[in-house]
Protein backbone atom coordinates (compact mmCIF):
# COMPACT_ATOMS: atom_id res chain seq x y z
CA UNK A 1 0.00 0.00 0.00
CA UNK A 2 2.56 2.36 0.64
CA UNK A 3 4.27 2.03 -2.28
CA UNK A 4 1.31 2.40 -4.48
CA UNK A 5 0.34 5.89 -2.25
CA UNK A 6 4.45 6.44 -3.34
CA UNK A 7 3.66 5.58 -7.00
CA UNK A 8 0.95 7.70 -6.82
CA UNK A 9 2.10 10.78 -5.50
CA UNK A 10 5.12 10.42 -8.07
CA UNK A 11 3.07 10.26 -11.17
CA UNK A 12 1.11 13.46 -9.30
CA UNK A 13 4.48 15.47 -8.96
CA UNK A 14 4.67 16.31 -12.76
CA UNK A 15 1.32 16.93 -13.10
CA UNK A 16 1.27 19.71 -10.46
CA UNK A 17 4.50 20.94 -11.64
CA UNK A 18 3.00 21.48 -15.40
CA UNK A 19 -0.38 22.68 -14.17
CA UNK A 20 2.02 25.44 -12.32
CA UNK A 21 3.82 26.10 -15.53
CA UNK A 22 0.12 26.54 -17.94
CA UNK A 23 -0.65 28.38 -15.13
CA UNK A 24 2.62 30.45 -15.79
CA UNK A 25 2.01 30.97 -19.32
CA UNK A 26 -1.68 31.83 -19.05
CA UNK A 27 -0.08 34.62 -16.23
CA UNK A 28 2.46 35.68 -19.39
CA UNK A 29 0.19 35.99 -22.06
CA UNK A 30 -2.09 38.46 -19.74
CA UNK A 31 0.25 40.43 -19.12
CA UNK A 32 1.99 40.93 -22.56
CA UNK A 33 -1.42 41.57 -23.62
CA UNK A 34 -1.79 44.44 -21.40
CA UNK A 35 1.51 45.27 -22.23
CA UNK A 36 2.51 48.16 -25.12
CA UNK A 37 3.62 45.86 -28.29
CA UNK A 38 5.41 47.19 -31.35
CA UNK A 39 3.34 49.64 -33.52
CA UNK A 40 0.56 50.50 -31.05
CA UNK A 41 -0.62 53.84 -31.23
CA UNK A 42 0.01 55.12 -27.38
CA UNK A 43 4.00 54.98 -28.19
CA UNK A 44 4.28 58.71 -28.79
CA UNK A 45 6.67 59.90 -26.20
CA UNK A 46 10.32 59.12 -26.82
CA UNK A 47 12.87 58.76 -23.67
CA UNK A 48 15.87 59.81 -23.93
CA UNK A 49 18.78 57.87 -21.96
CA UNK A 50 21.71 60.46 -20.93
CA UNK A 51 24.47 60.54 -22.14
CA UNK A 52 27.19 58.46 -20.34
CA UNK A 53 30.32 57.51 -21.42
CA UNK A 54 31.89 55.12 -20.16
CA UNK A 55 35.35 56.42 -20.28
CA UNK A 56 36.26 58.64 -18.69
CA UNK A 57 34.09 58.35 -15.23
CA UNK A 58 34.93 61.06 -12.24
CA UNK A 59 34.39 58.43 -9.42
CA UNK A 60 32.69 60.50 -6.47
CA UNK A 61 34.54 60.15 -3.50
CA UNK A 62 34.68 56.60 -1.35
CA UNK A 63 32.54 57.53 1.37
CA UNK A 64 29.58 58.94 -1.12
CA UNK A 65 30.31 55.78 -3.67
CA UNK A 66 29.65 53.25 -0.77
CA UNK A 67 26.58 56.04 0.32
CA UNK A 68 24.71 55.93 -3.45
CA UNK A 69 25.44 51.77 -3.86
CA UNK A 70 23.44 51.04 -0.19
CA UNK A 71 21.28 53.15 -1.61
CA UNK A 72 20.72 51.15 -4.49
CA UNK A 73 20.25 47.92 -2.89
CA UNK A 74 18.55 48.98 -0.19
CA UNK A 75 15.65 50.48 -3.52
CA UNK A 76 15.67 46.71 -4.91
CA UNK A 77 15.32 45.07 -1.61
CA UNK A 78 11.93 47.19 -0.63
CA UNK A 79 10.62 45.87 -4.41
CA UNK A 80 11.91 42.16 -3.42
CA UNK A 81 10.28 42.42 -0.44
CA UNK A 82 7.18 44.41 -1.06
CA UNK A 83 7.50 47.62 0.88
CA UNK A 84 7.04 50.56 -0.99
CA UNK A 85 6.64 52.72 2.14
CA UNK A 86 10.20 51.87 2.81
CA UNK A 87 11.12 53.91 -0.43
CA UNK A 88 9.58 56.80 1.74
CA UNK A 89 13.41 57.73 2.63
CA UNK A 90 15.08 57.09 -0.28
CA UNK A 91 13.27 59.60 -2.72
CA UNK A 92 13.30 62.66 -3.05
CA UNK A 93 10.06 64.77 -3.13
CA UNK A 94 9.68 65.67 -6.18
CA UNK A 95 11.39 62.39 -7.71
CA UNK A 96 11.17 61.81 -11.69
CA UNK A 97 10.52 57.58 -12.73
CA UNK A 98 10.18 56.68 -16.34
CA UNK A 99 9.66 52.91 -17.75
CA UNK A 100 10.69 52.38 -21.17
CA UNK A 101 10.81 50.12 -24.02
CA UNK A 102 13.89 48.41 -25.62
CA UNK A 103 13.17 51.09 -28.56
CA UNK A 104 12.97 53.66 -25.77
CA UNK A 105 9.70 55.33 -26.07
CA UNK A 106 8.00 56.23 -22.57
CA UNK A 107 5.52 53.30 -21.21
CA UNK A 108 5.08 55.10 -17.60
CA UNK A 109 6.18 58.31 -15.96
CA UNK A 110 5.65 59.46 -12.47
CA UNK A 111 6.98 63.06 -11.51
CA UNK A 112 7.01 62.96 -7.65
CA UNK A 113 7.66 60.76 -4.88
CA UNK A 114 3.79 59.75 -3.60
CA UNK A 115 2.65 59.33 -7.67
CA UNK A 116 5.79 56.56 -7.60
CA UNK A 117 4.98 54.88 -4.52
CA UNK A 118 1.67 54.53 -5.37
CA UNK A 119 2.40 53.06 -8.54
CA UNK A 120 4.91 50.69 -6.89
CA UNK A 121 2.19 49.87 -4.25
CA UNK A 122 0.13 49.46 -7.57
CA UNK A 123 2.33 46.70 -8.69
CA UNK A 124 2.40 45.12 -5.11
CA UNK A 125 -1.17 44.60 -5.03
CA UNK A 126 -0.79 42.57 -8.57
CA UNK A 127 1.88 40.42 -7.38
CA UNK A 128 -0.07 39.48 -3.82
CA UNK A 129 -3.21 38.17 -6.13
CA UNK A 130 -0.87 35.78 -8.03
CA UNK A 131 1.73 35.29 -5.42
CA UNK A 132 5.49 35.44 -6.78
CA UNK A 133 8.42 36.50 -5.67
CA UNK A 134 10.75 38.77 -7.53
CA UNK A 135 14.85 39.32 -7.63
CA UNK A 136 16.37 42.38 -8.92
CA UNK A 137 19.87 41.77 -9.27
CA UNK A 138 21.46 44.55 -10.00
CA UNK A 139 25.35 44.94 -11.42
CA UNK A 140 28.20 46.62 -13.63
CA UNK A 141 27.23 50.02 -11.86
CA UNK A 142 29.03 53.19 -13.12
CA UNK A 143 29.24 56.22 -10.93
CA UNK A 144 30.14 59.75 -12.65
CA UNK A 145 30.36 62.78 -10.32
CA UNK A 146 28.68 65.91 -12.15
CA UNK A 147 29.43 67.94 -9.24
CA UNK A 148 29.76 67.49 -5.76
CA UNK A 149 25.79 67.28 -4.61
CA UNK A 150 25.19 65.17 -8.29
CA UNK A 151 25.88 61.73 -9.06
CA UNK A 152 25.10 59.84 -12.41
CA UNK A 153 24.65 56.05 -12.34
CA UNK A 154 23.97 53.65 -15.04
CA UNK A 155 23.91 49.91 -13.91
CA UNK A 156 22.90 46.38 -15.76
CA UNK A 157 19.32 44.87 -14.61
CA UNK A 158 18.61 41.59 -14.01
CA UNK A 159 14.61 40.29 -13.13
CA UNK A 160 13.54 37.01 -12.15
CA UNK A 161 9.90 35.85 -11.24
CA UNK A 162 9.66 32.83 -8.81
CA UNK A 163 6.21 30.83 -8.41
CA UNK A 164 5.09 29.03 -5.84
CA UNK A 165 4.45 26.17 -8.54
CA UNK A 166 7.76 25.90 -10.37
CA UNK A 167 10.74 24.83 -9.27
CA UNK A 168 13.43 27.52 -10.62
CA UNK A 169 12.40 30.88 -10.95
CA UNK A 170 11.76 32.37 -14.94
CA UNK A 171 13.58 35.23 -16.19
CA UNK A 172 11.11 38.53 -16.22
CA UNK A 173 12.91 41.39 -17.92
CA UNK A 174 16.64 42.91 -18.16
CA UNK A 175 17.08 46.37 -18.32
CA UNK A 176 19.45 49.57 -18.17
CA UNK A 177 18.67 51.81 -15.01
CA UNK A 178 19.91 55.20 -15.87
CA UNK A 179 20.26 57.32 -12.64
CA UNK A 180 20.30 60.44 -11.21
CA UNK A 181 21.49 61.01 -7.40
CA UNK A 182 21.04 64.19 -5.08
CA UNK A 183 22.45 64.72 -1.56
CA UNK A 184 19.78 65.98 0.58
CA UNK A 185 21.66 67.20 3.78
CA UNK A 186 23.93 63.78 4.93
CA UNK A 187 21.89 61.34 2.73
CA UNK A 188 22.16 60.99 -0.91
CA UNK A 189 18.65 60.18 -2.65
CA UNK A 190 17.40 59.35 -5.88
CA UNK A 191 16.53 62.30 -8.13
CA UNK A 192 15.56 60.43 -10.79
CA UNK A 193 15.34 56.96 -12.55
CA UNK A 194 14.96 55.42 -16.33
CA UNK A 195 14.14 51.89 -16.52
CA UNK A 196 15.01 50.89 -19.96
CA UNK A 197 13.95 47.10 -20.84
CA UNK A 198 16.16 45.00 -23.21
CA UNK A 199 12.94 44.02 -24.80
CA UNK A 200 9.95 45.35 -27.17
CA UNK A 201 7.19 43.79 -25.46
CA UNK A 202 7.26 44.74 -21.65
CA UNK A 203 5.39 42.30 -19.23
CA UNK A 204 3.42 43.76 -15.97
CA UNK A 205 4.81 41.13 -13.88
CA UNK A 206 7.88 43.53 -12.07
CA UNK A 207 8.90 46.65 -11.93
Amino acid sequence: MTSINQNHASRALPHKTLLGFFFFLAFTAAAAAQSTTPGSATLEPKCMPPIYSVSPVTNPAPADRQLIMDLLHRYFWALDEGKPLGLDTLLLDGVIYELCDGREFQLKITKNKQDLIVYLKEIQAERDKVVYKTRHMESNTLLHSVDIDTVQGKTALLVTVQFAALPMPVLDYTATLHTTFRRDGSLWKFSKMMLVVDGAVVKASAR
